[in-house]
């Protein structure tokens, strides 16, 4: 853990503690293990990216939740369009379908993008304000 550690403050220039580390044996250990914690009773709608790795859709399929899919913008890079989010949010809960969860990702496998700074300030902001 320790070296893990080390190459998480050399490579971000930030210092993190052990406890917030979390090492799985893979992608797929580790995105199963985060959707179960958001599975709580029958209504456990996920938002979740179009482009994505399939195990999202696979998983939410297998766990019987329902997807709320958004479109990522590929005029930006495959990056975050914020009107999307909210076209799709207001167009589930408008049925009165709850959201309880929102995959977001970093498509850098293929595109070699990631989110800017300012991007995932927003969609802290944007799950916050609901």
């Amino acid at each position: 853990m320790r070296e893990v550690k080390s190459f998480i403050e050399k490579r971000d220039g930030v210092n993190v503690g052990e406890n917030n580390i979390f090492l799985t044996n893979g992608a797929t250990e580790g995105i199963t293990f985060m959707l179960n914690l958001f599975i709580k009773d029958e209504n456990n709608n996920i938002m979740i990216p179009i482009l994505q790795y399939p195990i999202y859709s696979a998983l939410i399929t297998k766990f019987d939740e329902t997807q709320v899919p958004y479109y990522l913008d590929e005029s930006k890079g495959w990056g975050m369009s914020f009107e999307e989010l909210e076209r799709s949010y207001a167009e589930v809960t408008d049925k009165g379908i709850n959201v309880r969860s929102m995959v977001v990702i970093n498509l850098s496998n293929p595109t070699e993008q990631i989110l800017a700074q300012e991007d995932l300030n927003k969609v802290i902001q944007f799950t916050h304000g609901k």
